[in-house]
């Protein structure tokens, strides 16, 4: 699985998958997409970061704004999430009876 032979968590996972849509172009954004703490949001996009799944560029306007930058590992990663994600509950519905179904 991808998410595992990465060690991509939940959080990294959503992170990956909102910034690929363009939902947030910044670690701020995504922190208030995703609804968690900006603190929260730095510890997951460290590990990814230090991977070079994410990388972060500096404005030249104003140094103190971060953009994401989306690196081609990463984007491989992000689209094979979608059918990854699923590949685990599949696997447990496909062992139901009709009963339980």
């Amino acid at each position: 699985m991808v998410l595992e032979d990465h060690d991509i968590l939940g959080p990294q996972m959503k992170s990956f998958l909102a910034t690929q849509v363009g939902i947030a172009p910044t670690p701020l954004e995504l922190s208030k997409a995703l609804s968690v703490d900006t603190g929260l949001m730095t510890r997951t996009l460290d590990q990814p970061e230090m991977e070079g799944l994410v990388g972060l560029s500096r404005s030249v306007d104003d140094r103190r704004v971060a953009g994401l930058v989306l690196t081609k590992k990463r984007e491989e990663i992000a689209a094979e999430i979608p059918h990854v994600a699923l590949d685990g509950p599949n696997a447990r519905i496909k062992t139901f009876t009709r009963a339980q179904t």
